[in-house]
């Protein structure tokens, strides 16, 4: 449904299932592509971060794909220091990235946001 010309019904429908369960890693997926698909790339990319997270670190096909679609992310977001990172395959380099990046947002990050939530007002959760 995520690939369907139908993504803003996909994105409400595995929003939903999400709320239900949390850890369902495809609808992670799933959303993620939706995401993808309709330019958000930020929220396309921490919902297959989240989702290789809760999926544990098995080399499985779902997780070789995960990866593979955050890289499409993070070249759609012109971020090759991320690129750099997803090539590790560790959700934990992620981690401790953002978690020495907290405080003020670069002027390309809050320019980011802002077009991310131009593109994301219209769906409908």
């Amino acid at each position: 449904m995520a690939n369907s010309s139908r993504t803003e019904e996909a994105v409400s429908s595995y929003s939903r299932a999400l709320e239900l369960k949390p850890t369902f890693t495809r609808a992670r997926y799933n959303l993620g592509v939706g995401f993808l698909n309709i330019g958000c790339f930020r929220e396309a990319a921490e919902h297959f971060l989240s989702g290789l997270s809760t999926h544990g670190g098995a080399e499985t096909k779902l997780s070789t794909v995960m990866w593979d679609t955050l890289r499409r992310a993070l070249i759609c977001m012109d971020r090759p220091d991320l690129l750099t990172v997803a090539a590790e395959r560790r959700v934990e380099a992620f981690r401790l990235l953002a978690s020495h990046r907290r405080g003020i947002p670069s002027k390309e990050s809050r320019s980011l946001r802002h077009h991310q939530h131009r593109c994301c007002q219209s769906l409908s959760y």
